[in-house]
């Protein structure tokens, strides 16, 4: 006969052992699925950090403590030519640089010059490319380290040749500006000397006349009251010369740009006055007028100065015979713009020429009186203040500049 206890006790311990098994089993499913999760997220983020390194603008190059190449991202690869299978595992640090400018780099690394001990921050040094060319960077460096024993380096290396590019495109300009502005002071130093010759004879002679009445012994009231008006007069004379040479200095001195407020009407009389003399020897009249209310604009005095320059002699170039030069300045209120026109009465300027008038070096006036930097000077001032130029031409009634630039409210 069967035993019912030891019966009872067999399904007993069965009932354990399957209770065990499905236990373990569902431990060990949730254990997959949560290893399987835990993988996933984890090679999300690894794929994420590893977008994030090639995404980035920088070139960065990571090595281990041996030197060896172990990151190398899309945006070094491009920077220096070298493809990822060729750096990675293969090259070390020091390939990329001349043995001195990587000694330099750890000099500076290991001092706190850039950064701090260890770090370096915007570092100019070069890089090597793949055909050995010297590529300009900028680089941002930490030494990596793990419980107090470095480990490895990482660089971020900014491309500095675009840079490089602008900074000689703007040194190339201001030459360019400087040699306009010095053919301009050489067109205007005869008118100047003129200019100034006139009131210092004029006060030589007053002063002479003075100094033969004064010889005369003592004066009357009508002497005196003579004195005070050939004074005032000598005063004039002076203070006009003093203006003229004032006028000349700020705009011959080479300095940097200074942007502020101006009037239309003081930067035209400026320029007025220091081309009065080649004016008259050209047998050409200036009429100036200037709206009232006109807004004051917002630039470099010396800059449009010289801009109004080129514009005068242009015309006067374009009138050998004589003629008018008129130049206006309005505000028109519709568009926001300050506009002045300069206009001639020349010849005009031949219509398959018109298109290239503001393009350097172009120049329809004979060998000798004119490289063509003018009118593309006057381009590339305007462009820098927000403004722009055109020009109208007919050939019954001459050549008319227009000049648009922003009032001083709206420029800043």
């Amino acid at each position: 006969p069967i035993n019912d206890e030891a019966l009872h006790m067999a399904l007993k311990r069965a009932q354990h052992r399957y209770t065990v098994r499905k236990e373990l089993k569902d431990h060990a499913a949730l254990l997959e699925k949560e290893n399987a999760e835990t993988t996933a997220e984890l090679s999300k983020k690894i794929s994420f950090q590893r977008n994030l390194i090639e995404s980035s603008m920088d070139g960065i190059l990571g090595c281990d403590e041996k030197g060896l190449v172990v990151t190398f991202n899309r945006s070094i690869e491009h920077m220096l030519g070298f493809p990822k299978y060729e750096v990675l595992n293969k090259m070390v640090f020091s390939q990329f640089f001349l043995p001195e400018e990587e000694r330099q780099l750890k000099i500076e690394l290991e001092a706190e010059s850039y950064g701090g001990t260890n770090r370096l921050s915007l570092y100019e040094t070069t890089l090597l490319n793949h055909a050995g060319e010297k590529i300009p960077v900028q680089v941002s460096a930490t030494v990596l380290s793990e419980h107090g024993q470095e480990n490895g380096l990482v660089c971020f290396f900014r491309d500095l040749r675009e840079i490089h590019r602008l900074e000689r495109e703007i040194t190339d300009q201001a030459h360019i500006l400087h040699q306009d502005k010095m053919m301009s002071l050489g067109r205007l130093a005869a008118s100047v000397v003129h200019e100034i010759n006139n009131p210092l004879f004029g006060t030589l002679n007053y002063l002479q006349l003075m100094s033969r009445i004064l010889d005369r012994g003592p004066q009357g009231d009508d002497q005196r009251e003579k004195f005070k008006r050939y004074l005032g007069i000598v005063e004039a004379e002076t203070s006009r010369c003093s203006q003229i040479i004032s006028s000349l200095l700020t705009f011959s001195r080479k300095s940097p740009p200074s942007f502020d407020q101006m009037q239309i009407r003081d930067l035209m009389e400026r320029c007025t006055i220091l081309s009065q003399h080649k004016l008259q020897l050209s047998n050409i009249s200036l009429a100036l007028t200037v709206e009232p209310g006109t807004p004051p604009i917002y630039g470099d005095f010396n800059q449009l100065q010289q801009c109004m320059f080129n514009l005068i002699f242009n015309a006067i170039d374009a009138m050998p015979d004589g003629g008018t030069i008129t130049i206006e300045g309005r505000y028109d209120e519709d568009r926001d713009k300050i506009i002045v026109t300069v206009k001639d009465t020349g010849p005009g300027i031949p219509k398959d020429d018109l298109p290239h008038i503001f393009e350097p070096f172009f120049s329809t006036k004979d060998e000798g009186y004119g490289v063509g930097l003018g009118l593309s000077t006057v381009y590339g001032i305007l462009e820098r203040h927000n403004g722009s130029i055109k020009a109208e031409t007919n050939p019954e009634k001459g050549t008319t500049f227009i000049l648009e630039l922003p009032p001083f409210r709206t420029a800043t």
